[in-house]
């Protein structure tokens, strides 16, 4: 597996685009020493089916205190900048995040298959988006339902 980091993976792109600056001073902006790294390293190795590494890549341990989620939402696999809490961060919560999931196997591909899951994660107890529940900036969301409580889907091409 290919690990998603939302970070340049080789050291060229990282020192072209100013991030290998940025990982020294903040883990956040790291490749190899951000949370997403650290979950990846510690829990795919455990990671035996289909459907564990799905639910792998809705992953959010924020309420379970995952030491690498560092008491924030945003920080784990499938991020919910929305769950943040000023209090705690001094962070604003944003309406930003991981908001699905996309996932095939060999026989998935070569069928022109794939399972995909639509909304903001609800791991580990975290609460289905939801517009009207919402409590930032205003959004837009004409012809999009109000809350993204979805099951897997698996799309055909």
């Amino acid at each position: 597996y290919i690990p998603s980091l939302n970070a340049p993976a080789s050291n060229y792109m990282r020192n072209i685009t100013g991030e290998t600056w940025k990982g020294q001073e903040d883990p956040y902006w790291s490749y190899d020493n951000c949370s997403r790294y650290h979950i990846f390293a510690r829990d795919m190795p455990n990671v035996m089916n289909f459907d564990e590494f799905k639910d792998f890549t809705r992953y959010n341990g924020y309420l379970i205190n995952d030491p690498f989620s560092n008491e924030d939402p945003a920080q784990s696999i499938a991020s919910r900048y929305d769950q943040r809490d000023p209090a705690i961060l001094g962070k604003q919560p944003s309406s930003f995040g991981a908001t699905d999931s996309k996932c095939s196997r060999k026989d998935l591909a070569l069928a022109m298959q794939f399972d995909c899951i639509a909304g903001p994660t609800q791991s580990n107890g975290l609460p289905p988006w939801s517009f009207s529940s919402w409590q930032g900036d205003a959004l837009v969301y004409e012809g999009l339902p109000d809350t993204f409580d979805f099951d897997w889907t698996t799309f055909a091409l």
